[in-house]
Order: C-alpha cells, then sequence, then structure tokens
C-alpha cells in the first residue's frame, strides 16, 4: 500500500454491477439507487466478486473518490442502513365504472369477454358508487373518474346525467373531479364530442394501428373490421381540436413498430401500447399466437425498439407506458402500477355496470375478489378488511421471496393479477417479470448515453 491508499469500511450487501465497455453501473437492489461511471474497473471487481456484507478495503484517492460517490449516492453505505424509503400517498383518487358490460364489437381478445348482451348502469348506482368513494377516510382531495365499458357510449345518457351530479357533490367535498373515458370511439358523435371537450375529458380511443392489425382482432360480431369506422372517429375528434390518446393491444411483437409508423403517418401525438394480458377470450389468443418461451423476450425488444425511436429520433409521439417506465428509473415515486403494494384498493376501485365494487379494473374478472356492492351497507369497513384485497394491500418486497434477489424489485411491481391469472396465488415468478427485467436494464442504459433527449421527451408537451 502506498501513502495515497485509504483504508475504508463498506457494507456492499445486494449491488448489482454491470460493465458496458468503458462504463459501469452500479445498482443497490434494496433501494433502487443507481449510478453509471466511467473508468471504474477496480470498484467494478471489488462489488462483482464480494459476498459479504461487510468489507475492509484499501484504495488510492481517485478510487476512494468513485467510491464516495457510490456512498453520496446511497449505493453503498459506511452505516448499516441505506434504504431510501419509496413515497407515495396511499389515498384513493381513481374512480372507474363501467357504464355499461355491453359491447358493439366482439374483439377477439377482449379481457372482459364482453358481449352485444349485457347491463346497463344505472343512475343511482352511480352516484352511489362516486358518494362512497369521495366519503372514503382516505379519499384524495384530487380525484379521477373514468367511464369504462364495455363500450362505455353504449350508455352515453349515464355519462350525462353523472357529471353535473359528480361536480356538485365533490364541490360540497372540496374535492377537485377530473375525467376520462376509454372508447371504441365508433359511436362518436358531434354532441358527444362537444359535452366531452366541456367537461375536460381525457379521451382514449382503442384502435391497434394499420387496417390490417387493428381488423384481425377489433371486429365487429358480424366479423367485419372496425378499423374505418374508428377512424371516422378519429377525424372528427381532430376537426372539433379535441385531443385524444390510441390505446393499443399489442398480440406480436411486430406491431409496435406497426402502431409508431401509424401513429406518424395519422399525426397521432398520444399512444398506449398494452401487451395482450392472458383473461377473458385473450386468454385463448395468447395461447394460440404466442410462444410463451419467446414471450417477454422478444416482446420487449421490439417495445425498446419503438421507445429508442421516441427518444432518440425527434418523433413528437408520446407512449404512456414509456413515461411511466422512465419516472419510475428516475424518481422515487412510482405509477400505481409499478410499485408493491399497487393501486389495487389503496388508490383505485372499480365498480360494474351492476354496482359491484372491485379493487382495480383488472380485477373484475375474478369473482372472489369482490369487495362489496354499493347497496351494501358498512362498504368502508369491507373495502379495508376484505380478506383478499388486504392481502394485496400487504405484499411487501421483503417478504415476497421470489422478489428477494430481482435487480430490479424496487422498480417492476408486476401486476399480481397477472401473477394470479398464472400461479393462482399472489406471488412468483411469472413471464412478465423477464419482460420488466429487461425493459428496466435497457433503459437505464438509454438514460445515461441519452440524457437530453430522454428530459426533453419527458417534459416537452
Amino acid at each position: 500500500m502506498n501513502f495515497a491508499d485509504k483504508i475504508v469500511k463498506i457494507k456492499i450487501k445486494d449491488i448489482f454491477v454491470e460493465k458496458r465497455g468503458e462504463n459501469y453501473l452500479f445498482l443497490n437492489k434494496q433501494n433502487g439507487a443507481w449510478i453509471i461511471l466511467k473508468d471504474s474497473e477496480t470498484l467494478y471487481n471489488l462489488l462483482n466478486s464480494k459476498d459479504e456484507t461487510d468489507i475492509e478495503v484499501a484504495l488510492d484517492t481517485r478510487e476512494y473518490e468513485k467510491l464516495k460517490v457510490l456512498i453520496d449516492n446511497k449505493i453503498i453505505g459506511e452505516r448499516d442502513d441505506v434504504i431510501i424509503e419509496q413515497p407515495y400517498k396511499n389515498k384513493f383518487n381513481l374512480l372507474i365504472l363501467d357504464t355499461t358490460d355491453k359491447c358493439n364489437l366482439n374483439c377477439k381478445y377482449c379481457s372482459v369477454n364482453a358481449s352485444t348482451n349485457g347491463n346497463f348502469m344505472k343512475l343511482d348506482t352511480a352516484i352511489r358508487a362516486f358518494e362512497i368513494f369521495t366519503s372514503l377516510s382516505n379519499c384524495s382531495d384530487k380525484i379521477t373518474v373514468e367511464f369504462s365499458g364495455g363500450e362505455p357510449l353504449l350508455n352515453f345518457k349515464l355519462i350525462k346525467q353523472s357529471v353535473p351530479e359528480f361536480n356538485k357533490i365533490a364541490q360540497n367535498k372540496g374535492i377537485q373531479v377530473s375525467y376520462s373515458i376509454q372508447s371504441n370511439g365508433i359511436l362518436l358523435d358531434e354532441e358527444i364530442i362537444d359535452f366531452l371537450k366541456e367537461n375536460n375529458f381525457s379521451i382514449g380511443i382503442s384502435l391497434d394501428g394499420s387496417r390490417e392489425v387493428n381488423d384481425s382482432n377489433r371486429i365487429f360480431p358480424d366479423n367485419t373490421g372496425s378499423f374505418d369506422k374508428v377512424m371516422k372517429a378519429i377525424k372528427k375528434l381532430k376537426n372539433k381540436e379535441v385531443n385524444f390518446s390510441i390505446l393499443a393491444v399489442i398480440s406480436d411483437p411486430s406491431q409496435y413498430s406497426n402502431l409508431l409508423n401509424f401513429a406518424v403517418e395519422n399525426g397521432i401525438k398520444s399512444i398506449r401500447a398494452n401487451y395482450l394480458t392472458q383473461i377473458g377470450r385473450a386468454r385463448k389468443i395468447f395461447k394460440d399466437t404466442t410462444n410463451i418461451s419467446q414471450f417477454p423476450i422478444e416482446y420487449a425488444k421490439a417495445y425498446l425498439e419503438m421507445c429508442k425511436k421516441l427518444i432518440n429520433e425527434g418523433v413528437k409521439i408520446k407512449e404512456a407506458n414509456l413515461t411511466y417506465l422512465l419516472w419510475n428509473l428516475l424518481l422515487w415515486q412510482p405509477h400505481m402500477c409499478f410499485r408493491i403494494p399497487c393501486g389495487a384498493g389503496n388508490n383505485q376501485l372499480h365498480v360494474t355496470a351492476t354496482g359491484d365494487i372491485y379493487p382495480c379494473q383488472d380485477w373484475r374478472s375474478i369473482h372472489d375478489i369482490k369487495i362489496a356492492n354499493v347497496q351494501d351497507s358498512d362498504i368502508e369497513e369491507k373495502i379495508m378488511n376484505h380478506p383478499r384485497v388486504r392481502e394485496l394491500r400487504q405484499r411487501n418486497l421483503d417478504i415476497i421471496k421470489e422478489c428477494q434477489n430481482c435487480n430490479w424489485k424496487r422498480f417492476c411491481g408486476t401486476c399480481p393479477r397477472e401473477i394470479y391469472t398464472e400461479k393462482k396465488q399472489l406471488s412468483g415468478d411469472i413471464s412478465l417479470c423477464k419482460f420488466y427485467g429487461y425493459l428496466f436494464n435497457e433503459l437505464i442504459w438509454i438514460i445515461y448515453h441519452n440524457k437530453d433527449n430522454v428530459i426533453k421527451y419527458l417534459l416537452e408537451k
């Protein structure tokens, strides 16, 4: 040891390190803190080869300064604890209402098995649901009501009647309420568009991309495609200068690039690309069309290529999931679907057309997790003490065996409903774990190499 060496005692438990060229990633798996440094071979070798929690090392001045960077960024510690609490507001802020469980389409992959038969939500059911939600002791003072379905515009009368009633209730309680709707758009006319615009609705239109892709799954009951009618609806929205987003269900990796090209060609500024879920009619589509062993990585690679174009090629389109993923890596306030416990029964509730209450939209087809009906008494007590919802609320990274050694456990929060669908329990290693693990690993490097473009992507409207 020469005169410049420093002897340092450090804690290095649960550190993930990765080398790419002359750059080195250091990530603390316990708290999610990460940094990429240049020319850090000594530290890389040290942290990559040690299994001990406590070590004593001799470092020269240059190496010591790099070590201090890791300490200052909570990646390693000189103390027993480098855990950083990930803060989030445990308040209810999203109420999803199914105006109907009927639909005018017969999409092959419908996650709720919607058909031309079904129920319509009554006005008193909607008002009761809103009153219950806004009366919860931990309801936020800023909430969103999303109208869903089925096809929510089949019951536009309810939406038109509900909004002024909700506004009155919210005003009396000092609550700020905003509205959103997810629709296939086919029923959009001038009256509906004007109403949505006047009430500042966020509008999502379900469309999978080009005619060929969309009409392979989004079809009418007579098996004809829906593309032309949805595009007419989009034209109406554009003519009225109403902002909207496209929601696509991806059932093949090639559809990511198809969706992006379609959005560019048609001047669509906001998209959301959701992978095919394994629930409802989608289970059969998934099994028939997907090579399970290739599913997570092939989908992740194709999605990542789309992300690179969005970030680096000046394509002025926002993809909602990419925005969530990037913010999740950059901030310790992840979106409700990317944390454990998630937002189900913590931040959101879903009410079906008949008034049944579920912890979130994804759970509405799993009937043993029904919490109550809006006509029941003691609703808040049932929300807080339903056994399955309590189990969801008590999910903890520190006690989920399959998450213990995962490099990305502070970012992932794999959907418990997805886990339940595959495993019939609320924990387990599923295909989506590989999907998100690949994405988070690659996105960290994209952030590092393209910092200015990432910031521009996130902050530009």
